[in-house]
């Protein structure tokens, strides 16, 4: 059985972001469906050496029972990422021998991790191997991350739990506090999920034009994030792990929320 930190904040977007620390008590050890292709994309836009160090640790954990990972990373980053990868990839064994293939995007990072995570969807790219196709039906699976995850151990929940159950979404943590939500730093799905996913967020995004830097993070995740989930029949979407505060800790507005979703 794993054990799964729980995020400390509860944005997923870049400037509001704190570490979330993945740990388990055994390796990951699950087998691989061949049968089931999976991608891992990780938005990066590390602004702190502590991001690059979280980027090791899902390359190196986070990568099992996966068939490639496509790093979608600011363009500005490049000089950073491009020997730092490598390194990875020379150092890490099951990068090393080809089991899991790495790739880098980079993009203008104009829209946050949703911007990175739909342009490494449409295959918009101009990254080290020129994507320019949508990777939508290369693969079965789809998992999303981004740099505030800090893996220290392996661990394959999230891929297993998606392949196991059949679901179309699943997320590391989900929320009570506005229905039920699965946040968006570390979530998976299917092809029919992600599809739907960027029918609903890969589009013109008004919170951008809004000028406090809260109040856009704040519509980002009330418009981008939150009514994600409601999206899919209830039965077909899983969040692992509970990450809300004991609701003693929270307001009476916030307590009837929790209250009326449970």
């Amino acid at each position: 059985m794993n054990i799964v930190g729980v995020p400390v904040s509860p944005s997923s977007f870049s400037g509001t972001r704190s570490h979330n620390i993945i740990a388990s008590i055994d390796d990951a050890s699950s087998s691989h469906n061949l049968s089931s292709r999976a991608v891992l994309l990780i938005a990066a836009a590390p602004f702190h050496s502590s991001r690059v160090v979280s980027i090791w640790s899902q390359l190196e954990c986070l990568t099992g029972n996966i068939d490639k990972v496509i790093i979608t990373a600011a363009d500005y980053t490049k000089e950073l990422l491009d020997p730092f990868v490598a390194e990875a990839v020379k150092s890490i064994p099951h990068l090393h021998n080809g089991d899991v293939q790495v790739e880098i995007e980079y993009y203008k990072n104009n829209n946050y991790d949703l911007g990175l995570w739909c342009d490494a969807l449409n295959g918009t790219g101009q990254g080290i191997n020129g994507m320019n196709k949508s990777i939508v039906h290369d693969f079965d699976h789809f998992i999303l991350t981004n740099d505030s995850i800090l893996a220290i151990s392996r661990n394959t929940e999230i891929i297993d739990i998606m392949r196991s159950k059949h679901l179309t979404m699943g997320s590391l943590t989900y929320s009570l506090l506005d229905g039920y939500w699965l946040e968006a730093n570390y979530r998976a799905f299917n092809v029919e999920g992600v599809k739907k996913l960027m029918n609903h967020t890969c589009v013109p995004n008004h919170c951008l034009t809004l000028r406090s830097v809260h109040r856009r993070h704040r519509c980002m995740v009330q418009k981008y994030e939150i009514p994600i989930a409601g999206l899919f029949n209830r039965k077909d979407v899983w969040g692992i792990y509970h990450a809300d505060a004991p609701i003693e800790y929270y307001n009476a507005t916030a307590k009837n929320k929790v209250l009326q979703t449970r």
